[in-house]
């Protein structure tokens, strides 16, 4: 359509406020500028601005196109710089926040091989059990395990992760094996805490497509993965982590997988900033992370 010609003139016109600032920040002539809103108006059928020799106001409608002309010029904007961004070679200092056992076993080595493709780039890896806040201290995207507050930031799946019910064979022979989620009040039970005692007494399950509540007898509570699971491997009880923490436990017959048919899927994910378009040192680690994790 023609009228997509001229309303670049017409949003720089808004912005500055007047014909020649707009026409000076176009590089072209005032009367370039003013026979090119006038071609619009007239192409439209309706008046956008309300001329006057102190100043220009839009009018109800133009007020309304001026809004769609702004966003179709920042997407064009957005895409042309994302396209530039591409070109160069992503360089500086990544700094990323993840999770303490996750980023340890998993994400760490992953950030090496991605190093590897991208010798430029400096990784400043955060590994913490605490959820920081990633504007505040200057993080460029964190890694998240579980599901994910509504807040400004921009967030994107990485994986998913399931949490299973494990414990040692000792354990097992000593109390026995638990056959229903109702049994877990007569177990010994190792849980993962981050908000205090009475939020943990209860494990959640989502293997019947919908969320089921069932009590627990807790007695040991940690913020630390890897503190359960070593517990967990001196008979001290149940714990239910995901699966990751367990897998080379489950492997060498450290750890037995109990209540096959009750476990809790949770997704993986970056959030980051919002912004027009993610740096390029950004953009590459989060689809290295959704291939790598997919797999």
């Amino acid at each position: 359509m023609k009228q997509a010609i001229n309303f670049v003139e017409f949003v720089t016109v808004v912005q500055t406020g007047s014909f020649s600032k707009a026409a000076l920040k176009l590089g072209v002539s005032k009367s370039h500028v003013s026979k090119k809103i006038t071609q619009l108006e007239q192409d439209l059928g309706i008046q956008l601005l309300h001329r006057s020799t102190r100043k220009l106001v839009l009018t109800e409608i133009g007020v309304i196109y001026h809004q769609r002309c702004k966003k179709i010029l920042d997407d064009i904007f957005e895409t042309e710089a994302m396209i530039m961004e591409s070109k160069i070679v992503p360089q500086g200092i990544l700094n990323i926040s993840m999770p303490a056992t996750l980023g340890e076993q998993f994400l760490v080595p992953l950030l090496g091989e991605f190093m590897q493709q991208h010798r430029e780039l400096i990784v400043n890896a955060k590994i913490t059990t605490r959820t920081i806040d990633i504007i505040e201290e200057g993080m460029d995207l964190a890694v998240r395990l579980g599901h994910l507050p509504d807040s400004n930031l921009m967030a994107r799946k990485l994986g998913e992760t399931r949490w299973i019910v494990c414990a040692s064979p000792d354990y097992l022979d000593e109390y026995g094996t638990p056959q229903l989620p109702d049994d877990l009040q007569q177990h010994r039970c190792l849980t993962f805490g981050l908000h205090g005692f009475k939020h943990e007494m209860t494990w959640d399950f989502s293997s019947t497509g919908k969320k089921q509540t069932f009590r627990i007898n807790p007695v040991f509570i940690s913020n630390n993965g890897a503190a359960l699971i070593a517990a967990a491997r001196k008979g001290v009880g149940l714990t239910f982590l995901p699966e990751f923490f367990s897998a080379t436990d489950l492997t060498e017959n450290k750890l037995q997988h109990v209540l096959i048919d009750c476990f809790q899927d949770m997704p993986i994910s970056a959030i980051y900033p919002y912004s027009h378009y993610l740096l390029p040192k950004v953009r590459l680690c989060i689809d290295f992370l959704v291939e790598a994790l997919s797999e």
